[in-house]
């Protein structure tokens, strides 16, 4: 009796202590009851980042987002904006070096003196600045020029510059004239009279100058307000010398040079 006993609780003993079948979890049970869930469950869309919201030791990583900013256009000198205007109104195929520093000479750039050399190293310097393009042109007798053009850039640093750069007065005294009144304090001013005097007549031929560009404007239809401000700017500077040098002739009792009849041929003894 007590064999059989001792058999039949050996028997109860490992029937209860087996291990229960495990049964294989359906797709997203296991993340749903804090299992490991089971192959291709994380694949599913947003569980990843479901089960990175639910876990505090997770950090979320944003991803970088750059502002991309415009550039700044470049800040001009006034000769640079200068050859700027002369090579946008020109228009066209644009403007070689050599053609820039004949319109300079004639006053259009608004930056009498500049020389030849300044002009052909100033040029360059603009195209690597991105300014201005280059562009090599064959010519009617075979030879090849470079002319220049704006780009996109030259036209926006060009209308950034006209709208915000600072402007001031042109300086009083950065003028030759008032050097040689200043050199001649100790000089009678008759004396140096002769020097002044043939400015009269260049005086006279600038604004007949002047006059000939206001009537080819109308002429071609290009007359509009801001010509006509840059005209009448450079007529009333004219007229300021004008001024000046007529009460200095006065001064020094001289005839006006302009109203002076002529002298006629010397005849011979």
């Amino acid at each position: 009796m007590e064999d059989q006993q001792e058999a039949k609780t050996a028997a109860f003993s490992s029937t209860s202590t087996a291990p229960a079948p495990t049964e294989t979890p359906a797709a997203g049970a296991g993340a749903a009851n804090g299992n490991t869930p089971v192959k291709g469950a994380a694949d599913a869309p947003g569980a990843n980042e479901t089960a990175a919201a639910k876990n505090p030791r997770t950090k979320r990583v944003q991803p970088s987002k750059k502002r991309v900013s415009a550039k700044p256009p470049l800040a001009l000198r006034t000769f640079d904006a200068s050859l700027l205007v002369l090579l946008r109104d020109a228009g066209g195929f644009g403007l070689s070096a050599y053609e820039v520093q004949q319109r300079i000479r004639r006053g259009d750039a608004g930056v009498l003196g500049r020389t030849a050399s300044a002009v052909y190293a100033r040029l360059p310097a603009l195209k690597e600045k991105g300014l201005l393009e280059a562009t090599p042109v064959v010519g009617r007798r075979g030879g090849t020029s470079t002319r220049f053009m704006l780009t996109e850039v030259g036209h926006q640093a060009l209308e950034s510059w006209t709208q915000s750069a600072p402007l001031a007065l042109p300086r009083l005294d950065a003028s030759e004239m008032l050097v040689r009144i200043r050199a001649a304090r100790r000089i009678d001013a008759k004396h140096i009279w002769h020097v002044f005097e043939p400015l009269f007549f260049e005086l006279e031929e600038k604004r007949q100058a002047l006059n000939e560009l206001e009537r080819t404007a109308r002429r071609e239809g290009t007359w509009d307000f801001s010509r006509a401000l840059e005209l009448r700017l450079m007529e009333y500077q004219l007229d300021a010398y004008r001024m000046w040098l007529d009460e200095f002739r006065k001064q020094v009792d001289m005839d006006n040079p302009l109203t002076k009849k002529p002298l006629g041929p010397v005849r011979p003894r």
